[in-house]
């Protein structure tokens, strides 16, 4: 009895050494862990084939768990968009942006006043933005053509 106990007191003591660390196998770090407020500005871009993408802003919740940021937005008019990924120890991140233009009718139409013409309506989106996360802010752009700034503040 005395040699079991010994041997089931030092599996106790021992184990919990021995097993490995969750975070560090999974590579995220839960420093940037949180809620954040997320503002994209996207810039007005003329795509050189003639269609016109006015400039807005939109802001949208995310979350960072594990070190994993994954954020959504919808607008009324069908629009949406998702943004993810994995934000490094350092803060650096590459984050990845699928969605969908909206499916408003205005969207079809040619603008009143230049004439020019708007991007397709309910036309897939997808992107990636380089963000840096330091603290309690952070801040990227779209890799791409179109100029797109992105702002992130926790809390």
């Amino acid at each position: 009895m005395r040699v079991v106990s010994l041997v089931a007191g030092l599996a106790v003591g021992v184990l919990p050494f021995l097993q490995p660390n969750l975070k560090a196998s999974t590579g995220g770090s839960s420093k940037f862990d949180g809620s954040w407020t997320v503002t994209a500005n996207f810039h007005r871009y003329k795509d050189p084939t003639g269609p016109v993408a006015s400039a807005f802003i939109i802001q949208f919740p995310a979350t960072v768990t594990n070190g994993v940021l994954s954020g959504e937005w919808k607008a009324r008019n069908g629009a949406w968009m998702t943004l993810s990924g994995k934000i490094g120890a350092d803060g650096m991140a590459v984050l990845h942006v699928n969605g969908l233009t909206s499916t408003a009718l205005e969207y079809h139409l040619k603008d009143h006043v230049t004439g020019e013409s708007h991007a397709r309506a309910g036309h897939p989106i997808a992107f990636d933005v380089k963000a840096q996360f330091s603290g309690q802010r952070g801040s990227g752009e779209r890799i791409g053509a179109r100029a797109t700034d992105f702002d992130f503040v926790k809390g």
